[in-house]
């Protein structure tokens, strides 16, 4: 009885370690070759998965890469320092935004921008024959490109400034006294009671119980014409004075 006990025991022990028959559709297949697919499909999976997860991680990359490029100039990387501002599309190629308060670098966007609205507006109205009450006698017959000369070279009559024009200047400049502090604020980065560029000046009431959206959208048609009015006027210069086509719209060059 021991004997056959120790048989069964041996028999059995043997057993465990023989190749294990498996049935399958295309006929037997032993553990060593069940194991061998078992390692190639798992070895394909993994080749599969990290496959995909290099797709996915190129993508996400280029993902975030693309987020980081200017909208405007596409070849450059985008500054941090814009996120957030009215009319933001990447455009600061020198990257005065690294180096300067944002805040200041947008009241003098917008301070630019409405002088030069204002300036090309009244550049183009004189040649086209506007002139203001009470002007010196001898402008009457002056375009803009001549009274243009006539400041640089500091031929100014002297009753121009009692003129309204003349008046304004004055006004002009204590306006910009009044500002100076909170300008000097935002060049150091300090806070400041009011946005950049926000004068109060909305006599008209446009943006009166106007939502947030609403606000913004009128803000981003101020900046656009402001940045083409700083362009309109710097063309309309350089045509006027330096190519000499001084007569409205700036195309013959006078003879």
């Amino acid at each position: 009885m021991k004997v056959l006990s120790i048989l069964l025991l041996g028999t059995a022990s043997v057993a465990a370690f023989a190749p294990v028959t498996i049935r399958h559709s295309g006929g037997k297949i032993s553990s060593q070759q069940l194991g061998a697919e078992d390692v190639a499909i798992s070895t394909e999976k993994v080749a599969k998965t990290t496959t995909s997860s290099v797709v996915k991680s190129d993508t996400l990359r280029d993902e975030a890469q693309n987020q980081l490029r200017s909208e405007s100039i596409p070849f450059l990387l985008k500054s941090e320092y814009l996120n957030g501002y009215v009319g933001d599309v990447g455009f600061d190629p020198f990257g005065f935004s690294k180096e300067v308060q944002m805040e200041y670098l947008r009241e003098a966007e917008l301070k630019h921008g409405r002088i030069a609205m204002l300036a090309w507006a009244g550049w183009v109205a004189v040649d086209m024959g506007a002139r203001l009450a009470y002007s010196p006698t001898d402008w009457m017959d002056v375009n803009s490109p001549a009274a243009f000369n006539l400041f640089v070279n500091g031929e100014v009559p002297l009753d121009f400034w009692y003129t309204p024009l003349g008046y304004l200047m004055p006004l002009f400049i204590a306006g910009e006294i009044c500002q100076c502090e909170n300008v000097n604020k935002m060049r150091d980065g300090e806070e400041v009671p009011r946005v950049a560029g926000d004068l109060g000046c909305d006599f008209l009431k446009i943006l009166k119980d106007k939502s947030d959206e609403d606000v913004n959208r009128m803000k981003l048609r101020e900046l656009k014409h402001a940045r083409a009015g700083m362009l309109a006027f710097a063309g309309v210069l350089v045509q006027s004075t330096i190519v000499g086509a001084n007569t409205f719209p700036y195309l013959e060059i006078a003879a």
